[in-house]
């Protein structure tokens, strides 16, 4: 059983090494591609837009998208297409997370008398 199990493991390490994926085919475009060490980045719609100093994103389980739009004092919704579906307005929002029952929590800071406080929302 021994032998077959070490075999299996050789044969797996031997077919898994491949030649690696070749990047540099795409130096002719130019625009929106970044590529960063072996990692390429093709910009495949229009960039969202609208945010003033968003502070964190959140991808949900339902699965929208989450951002928190500090600067603008809101929540805003997105579909994995990056469609806008809503917006929650919350005082600066810094991060945000979800538990398995899709309830929202939301940490936000804001300034009162020169002091910052910080707060949890549920939502």
């Amino acid at each position: 059983m021994k032998k077959y199990i070490i075999a299996l493991l050789g044969i797996l390490i031997l077919i898994s090494c491949s030649d690696k994926f070749d990047i540099t085919q795409f130096d002719q475009y130019t625009g929106n591609i970044n590529i960063g060490g072996d990692t390429l980045y093709i910009q495949n719609g229009e960039p969202w837009s609208g945010f003033n100093n968003p502070r964190a994103m959140l991808m949900g389980k339902e699965p929208f998208i989450y951002v928190c739009d500090t600067d603008n004092n809101r929540i805003v919704m997105l579909d994995i297409a990056g469609q806008w579906h809503g917006s929650l307005s919350i005082k600066r929002p810094v991060a945000i997370a979800q538990d398995y029952h899709f309830n929202l929590y939301v940490c936000a800071d804001f300034d009162t008398a020169n002091v910052t406080y910080s707060a949890l929302y549920k939502n």
